[in-house]
């Protein structure tokens, strides 16, 4: 069936250089780029940032839909903020905000599509609620459980999904008062640990329908050695577009999500990494990150950054992450994201790959 492939996300200004990979990795990636709808829930984009993404889409596939969507307050006048906003709770008013639609695909806009859209698109069942990946961060699943155990109510145990890509079944969400009841759920457990997330735990325990791990991989969970393609990458707790600082490294991971922003919207190798730091910066970071690779490199700097240099949780976290990719496995990921691209410009002549 071409059916159109409706994909919702949000974002505000902050996330749009990472709106602007996730959904152009979709187009590229995508079979059938023509299908895809874009629904974006704005938190405040600007309006040059929304033509930059609208344009760049329709330059992979002139079909290509975009529509940015004003949240309205009284979606979220009940919620407590999450991470200093309310605008991840729009997922639990889709039924309403798209009354006419029978499934939508949500994804973070911190997102690498190196996988076909479609792969997704056609796992769910009339009797799913969600497909998603069941949680692969031990620290959330353990943090959730036990939050469900403390307030009475029973816990999802293994079987905690993480919604950060997930298809929703808006049918199943109408039928079973989905946005009713997350209401009446939040006023009693007003202290939510994830947010929506939390809720649709609850909510849709047991028409879960699992999703491959290949279409929901978190960039900081993946195994050391090779990557295997097709795949998507989640960069939560990464963010390779927003600058670090003192002990921040580059992961190989990042350097990935980096090579897709040169070729698919600057146009020149480099050119997405230079927008953060200047060349010296890139060397050390990526120096830093190899040579904590290294067996016993890793215990010297817990000793520096827990002893000398005073780092927060979140700093020292970030100089020990060690991911490292094969060599031969990175030029692999990269040759596949350089002959798709190239592949979708030579099907879709109005791509510029130059950056304005």
């Amino acid at each position: 069936m071409n059916d159109p492939i409706q994909i919702l996300t949000l974002a505000d200004a902050n996330y749009f250089l990472g709106l602007r990979v996730t959904a152009l990795s979709m187009a590229i990636f995508a079979k059938d780029p023509s299908r895809l709808v874009f629904n974006v829930i704005d938190g405040g984009i600007q309006e040059s940032q929304q033509q930059d993404l609208e344009r760049r889409l329709q330059e992979v596939h002139p079909q290509i839909q975009v529509r940015f969507i004003q949240p309205a307050e009284k979606w979220f006048q009940d919620f407590p903020a999450y991470k200093g906003n309310k605008l991840t709770y729009s997922r639990l008013f889709l039924p309403d905000i798209f009354p006419d639609m029978g499934k939508i695909l949500f994804c973070d806009s911190d997102t690498l599509w190196l996988a076909p859209v479609e792969d997704l698109w056609s796992l769910m069942q009339k009797d799913d609620a969600i497909v998603a990946v069941k949680d692969p961060m031990d620290a959330t699943r353990e943090s959730e459980n036990s939050w469900f155990e403390q307030n009475g109510l029973e816990p999802p145990g293994e079987a905690y999904f993480c919604a950060a890509i997930a298809m929703l079944n808006l049918k199943w969400m109408r039928a079973h008062r989905v946005i009713e009841r997350a209401g009446v759920f939040v006023a009693a457990y007003p202290d939510l640990r994830f947010a929506d997330q939390t809720i649709m735990n609850h909510l849709m325990r047991g028409h879960v329908c699992d999703m491959p791990t290949y279409l929901h991989t978190i960039s900081r969970t993946e195994h050391r050695g090779s990557l295997d393609l097709p795949r998507t990458l989640h960069y939560a707790g990464e963010l390779p577009w927003v600058r670090t600082t003192r002990s921040g490294t580059i992961s190989d991971m990042e350097m990935i999500w980096h090579h897709f922003s040169d070729l698919a919207i600057y146009g020149k190798q480099g050119a997405s990494l230079a927008q953060l730091y200047p060349r010296h910066q890139i060397w050390l970071k990526r120096f830093i990150f190899k040579l904590n690779a290294i067996p016993g490199i890793r215990c010297v700097f817990q000793f520096l950054g827990q002893k000398v240099l005073r780092l927060n949780d979140a700093s020292l976290e970030k100089l020990l992450y060690v991911n490292p990719i094969e060599r031969s496995a990175i030029k692999k990921v990269f040759k596949t994201i350089e002959t798709t691209t190239d592949r979708r410009c030579k099907l879709s002549p109005r791509i510029q790959l130059t950056s304005d």
